[in-house]
């Protein structure tokens, strides 16, 4: 069994969930099994990404520092 982190990029944002399943689940059985209103002809998109047990059992915790709320610099003359 693997853990999938699914992507559902669609006109409102994204919404994702974390998944298992013994094999790569297809876009279809993701719809079918998340109940996903999905609309290809919108733009929507699925994205299905493995995630490892260990990344998913020991996440990697993030600390804040000081300026990470700041704009990136390649932003700046803008």
């Amino acid at each position: 069994m693997s853990y999938y982190v699914v992507t559902h990029l669609h006109e409102y944002g994204a919404s994702s969930y974390v998944v298992t399943s013994d094999e790569l689940p297809t876009v279809k059985q993701i719809v079918r099994e998340l109940d996903i209103n999905f609309e290809p002809s919108k733009s929507e998109t699925i994205e299905i990404d493995t995630l490892s047990e260990e990344g998913y059992k020991y996440p990697q915790h993030l600390s804040r520092q000081e300026g990470d709320d700041e704009e990136f610099e390649e932003f700046e003359d803008l």
